[in-house]
């Protein structure tokens, strides 16, 4: 909600917005939707100029990921079971055996790098260099709609 009420985009490419997702296999939405956000694409150089000239403030999918040590560490660990939603959905919050997800930590820096170094120039932000998320929630290979 603070994204759509600040006009951030997302950036693409993307996996699609998680927001409203009751069942991320069957794509099925919570009763009511989810919050429908513009999708921004990178122009020459990369993302910038969004929501306004002058102005770079972008939502950036990156997965698989942990949330926390996605900016610091290469693998993060995961502790709930894949899928985290029911078809009805339900939380489901099913604990599973701890297992790692790569996390594209090098590939964040270096955007944030080049993202705070346009700014300190004086220049207008441009977010570029990360890698594709991909919906590989546990990192086996295997997209989660096909598990």
């Amino acid at each position: 909600m603070l994204a759509r009420a600040g006009g951030w985009a997302l950036a693409a490419p993307n996996v699609g917005t998680n927001s409203g997702m009751a069942n991320l296999k069957a794509t099925t939405p919570y009763p009511g939707g989810g919050i429908e956000l513009d999708v921004v694409a990178p122009a020459g150089e990369g993302i910038h100029d969004t929501p306004k000239p002058g102005v770079t403030a972008v939502m950036i999918q990156i997965g698989p990921t942990q949330h926390g040590t996605n900016s610091s560490q290469p693998r993060g660990k995961r502790t709930y079971a894949v899928p985290y939603n029911g078809e009805d959905g339900s939380l489901l919050a099913r604990k599973a055996d701890a297992y790692a997800v790569p996390s594209p930590y090098r590939e964040l820096h270096a955007a944030m790098l080049r993202f705070f170094d346009d700014a300190f120039r004086g220049k207008v932000p441009v977010v570029s260099g990360m890698p594709a998320a991909v919906r590989d929630t546990d990192a086996d290979g295997i997209i989660d709609a096909m598990e």
